[in-house]
């Protein structure tokens, strides 16, 4: 795996974690599991099971040496909170990242009338994966377990499902934008 993913161009993930509002004010994300996809394969961490060893290594081929790697595109879709716990949590950090979503959020600022090239009606919004993903692929994304417990174990079938597909779609997607 390590060695499929040194060696990838383009990298996908994504991280999901369970909001745990202890209080109305207070607010505990637990870091729960990370997807990485590339054109081959697709690979979920449940970090309750690795996140020692994550921290741990730093080493030519690991996760953090990886997402290190500047000759490596990283896509992410709304990656704000992601990065924070990917740093916070194991210390890692993410160079050369593009997210979907923030580019995609740049581009809805612009005139509509801006080039002929690609067009996004002032009334729509496609931020969201599953619209990007329907837009760009025609792909119907089921979002069912978006915001769900993933702190739970075992993952129910339908979760583990989600989780892939979020990274899934994020190359060919990245693709599609960027032309």
């Amino acid at each position: 795996m390590n060695t499929e993913l040194a060696e990838c161009a383009l990298l996908a993930a994504d991280m999901e974690y369970y909001d745990a509002r202890f209080q109305e004010d207070s607010q505990a994300l637990i870091f729960s599991l990370m997807q990485v996809s590339t054109w081959k394969s697709d690979y979920i961490f449940d970090i309750f099971m690795v996140r020692d060893a994550l921290r741990r290594q730093k080493e030519d081929g690991s996760l953090a040496h990886i997402f290190a790697n500047e000759g490596i595109v990283k896509i992410l879709h709304g990656s704000d909170n992601d990065l924070k716990l990917l740093a916070a949590d194991l210390d890692m950090i993410m160079v050369n990242l593009f997210d979907t979503a923030r580019v995609l959020g740049f581009i809805h600022k612009l005139p509509e009338n801006f080039e002929d090239g690609f067009q996004i009606g002032k009334n729509m919004n496609f931020l969201s994966l599953d619209k990007l993903t329907k837009l760009f692929l025609d792909i119907d994304m089921d979002k069912f377990f978006q915001v769900s417990d993933w702190a739970i174990r075992p993952l129910p079938e339908g979760m583990m499902n989600y989780a892939r597909s979020d990274t899934h779609y994020l190359i060919p997607t990245f693709l599609l934008v960027v032309q």
